[in-house]
This record gives C-alpha cells, structure tokens and sequence, in this order.
C-alpha cells in the first residue's frame, strides 16, 4: 500500500482513536499506546511508524495540556 492510499483509507479512524484516547485513564492509555506501537514496529514499515508517532505525539500534547482537568471531547 503506498502512503497516500494509506493516509485516505486511516484518517477517518485516526479522530476516532484520538478521542478515545483522551478518554483513556493514563494506564490504559499506555498499555494502549504500547500495544499499537509494538505492532507497528513489527510491520517493518516506516511511514506507519512515523505516521502513528505523530498520532500519539498529538493526543499527548492534549492530554498534557490539561493539568489535571476534565478532558472536553466534542
């Protein structure tokens, strides 16, 4: 699959995982993180890599960002 078929075929669910993840206490978040990016890494791909290491840096600058409080998802 090249990476523009990949980015069209993954983008809608990449909103989706990021608003779950906020949701996510910050174990659950972890083991979720660690999961998905054990499998990435197996595939040996690296735009999939890169691609979900920015997905997490996203949600982590968020989740970061609320010092604790209540996390508004729309």
């Amino acid at each position: 699959m090249k990476y523009e078929q990949f980015i069209k075929e993954v983008t809608p669910s990449v909103n989706e995982i990021i608003c779950e993840c906020l949701k996510m206490s910050d174990e659950g978040y972890q083991e979720y993180k660690e999961d998905i990016m054990n499998g990435v890494i197996e595939t040996n791909v690296p735009y999939l890599l890169k691609f979900f290491q920015v997905v997490f840096e996203i949600i982590e600058k968020h989740r970061n960002s609320d010092n604790g409080k209540e996390k508004k998802i729309s």
